[in-house]
């Protein structure tokens, strides 16, 4: 029996087809889709199939933008991890309004090293089994809907091992809300609009979300998004960079129990 995780890939070039073939065909089972519309509709038959989706960022009719989100509505599929392609400057055109509001995903920039195609996904595969281990038990948290803190921790350590390991950045943000009002509102403007891109987390009057592929003008962007529109947030920005920030002192921040300051 074959072992090997099973990749769909929805690119509509030959060309790039034939490449990512080349470099994944002998660790992975590749399925090749050339439009979104039909791939949306193979994932949802087959919720069960795919490790991980790999979609060109100019897709025709569903862009991968659009792709993405669409899956990360459909709790069935929303753990498959996506990895979006495209050149950096179709990614400089759209981000990061549409990369930010779609959700968490990773960028495959072309042209790109066969190492680190190789690398993302083994990161990303290792992720979904994480989900898949913990969802064996109770992962969200009942009063929010939001994950629990035991999914955050885990989380939080396979996205700095993939930030050391790709050379990307990361932010968390930690929200603290003491009055009920605060965070029926902060949780509202989650749920309607920030649910789909982000790991979210609530833990001891705490709303901790995780902003993997993220600069730190970015994370700063999306804490004034919360802070301009729900009065009295005390909110904070975590920026780890690899090679720059020490990993248990950003860890030990992050997780930490205490009362944090307002956003510098």
């Amino acid at each position: 029996m074959d072992s090997r995780p099973n990749i769909l890939i929805v690119e509509k070039e030959e060309v790039e087809v034939n490449r990512l073939k080349t470099i994944l065909g002998g660790l992975y089972n590749i399925d090749i889709i050339k439009t979104t519309t039909e791939a949306i509709t193979k994932v949802s038959e087959n919720k069960d199939k795919y490790s991980i989706i790999i979609v060109s960022l100019n897709m025709p009719v569903l862009n991968g933008y659009l792709f993405c989100y669409s899956l990360k509505k459909d709790i069935n599929v929303r753990s498959i991890p996506v990895i979006i392609t495209g050149t950096i400057v179709d990614f400089n055109k759209t981000e990061p309004v549409e990369g930010l509001r779609i959700g968490e995903y990773d960028r495959l920039i072309n042209p790109f090293d066969n190492k680190i195609v190789i690398d993302l996904l083994e990161i990303n595969i290792e992720k979904k089994k994480m989900l898949e281990r913990l969802n064996s038990r109770d992962i969200i948290e009942k009063t929010t809907g939001l994950f629990n803190f035991e999914y955050f921790k885990e989380a939080l350590n396979i996205e700095i091992m993939k930030a050391n390991k790709l050379n990307t950045s990361l932010n968390c943000l930690n929200i603290v809300v003491w009055e009920p009002e605060v965070k029926e509102n902060l949780l509202a403007v989650i749920k309607n609009t920030h649910r789909y891109y982000d790991v979210i987390a609530f833990h001891q009057n705490r709303i901790l979300l995780l902003l993997p592929r993220t600069t730190q003008r970015e994370g700063e962007l999306i804490a004034n998004r919360f802070n301009s529109v729900i009065y009295g947030l005390n909110t904070r920005i975590f920026f780890y960079e690899p090679n720059k920030t020490d990993v248990m002192e950003f860890k030990s921040d992050v997780l930490g129990y205490d009362d944090v300051p307002t956003l510098r």
